[in-house]
């Protein structure tokens, strides 16, 4: 690394300790992954992947909206959903929006909708989420 960046330095370790809202105390230890997805049968033998119970895994998760609260929030109507949703891009009214901004979140009903810029107060998606 040192050499690429024309330093002539080196790292014989590099840790990341933080990423967005994320830190240390985030973290989920390996341990405790891999025992959510350990489930034996009674007679000791471990399930076959398709009948295991990741539920312990569900609880570990955090919302995809929890890693991009350093991002601008926006709100939009319900009949401005039912555009976004078929990836369609929507005119932010009433809203202090930038009239160009790159990286801004759409919410509605307090959940995420989708990840998109804004263009001449004109929010253009580039990912939609949709609750299954």
């Amino acid at each position: 690394m040192g050499r690429d960046l024309g330093c002539y330095g080196y790292i014989a370790d590099l840790r990341r300790v933080a990423v967005a809202p994320f830190n240390e105390n985030d973290l989920i230890p390996w341990s405790k992954l891999e025992a959510a997805v350990i489930h034996k049968d009674e007679k000791g033998e471990n399930y076959a992947f398709s009948k295991r119970d990741f539920s312990i895994l569900d609880e570990l998760l955090t919302e995809t909206k929890a890693a991009l609260v350093h991002l601008p929030h926006y709100t939009i109507s319900e009949n401005q959903v039912q555009h976004l949703k078929t990836g369609n891009p929507v005119l932010l009214r009433n809203q202090n929006a930038c009239i160009d901004e790159n990286d801004v979140c759409i919410i509605h009903k307090d959940q995420l909708l989708a990840i998109g810029t804004i263009e001449k107060n004109q929010f253009k998606p580039k990912r939609i989420f949709t609750n299954r």
